[in-house]
């Protein structure tokens, strides 16, 4: 849905040089945020998705949202990451209501090298979640990185009895 429906701890970039901690939502990752640079969205190679410039500070939320949840269901996560770059990994932290539902995701080297992340979370007595993505890594150069396609759906099948 583009820069709208989540919360950032990180800057939106105009044009210009890509600096450390600050996002874009784009549909090429060249021009015009510099040459060391590329990417584009894992389904298409053309629809937007969120390139991210790891921040050199700790604990910065890159993204978050709250969605409505139904006490005591399973929910799916899943969510779509790609290194932009050869050097120091980006290094990502998934977190719903604060605890961590994935282990530290060491991302791959490479632009262009999506890998699907998810993992199964039970809402037990709440009614929302808060799903938070977080960078660990925090080396000024490299840890430049890619968020797409995030999702959060119901993993409990809906039984119809036709009569």
């Amino acid at each position: 849905m583009g820069n709208t429906g989540f919360i950032t701890n990180y800057i939106l970039q105009g044009n210009g040089a890509f600096q450390q901690g600050k996002f874009a939502v784009t549909t090429n990752a060249g021009t015009p945020y510099g040459p060391n640079f590329t990417g584009v969205d894992h389904t298409t190679g053309n629809g937007k998705w969120m390139m991210v410039n790891g921040a050199t500070a700790s604990n910065k939320t890159v993204w978050q949202q709250t969605i409505p949840v139904t006490p005591n269901s399973a929910y799916n996560f899943s969510v779509w990451l790609t290194n932009m770059g050869t050097q120091n990994d980006p290094q990502i932290l998934i977190f719903i209501n604060g605890s961590p539902v994935t282990g530290l995701i060491t991302l791959p080297d490479g632009p262009n090298n999506w890998q699907q992340y998810s993992a199964t979370w039970n809402a037990a007595g709440n009614t929302t979640a808060t799903i938070r993505i977080v960078n660990n890594r925090l080396e000024n150069s490299g840890n430049d990185f890619g968020i797409d396609d995030i999702s959060f759906t119901n993993a409990n099948p809906v039984l119809l009895l036709l009569v």
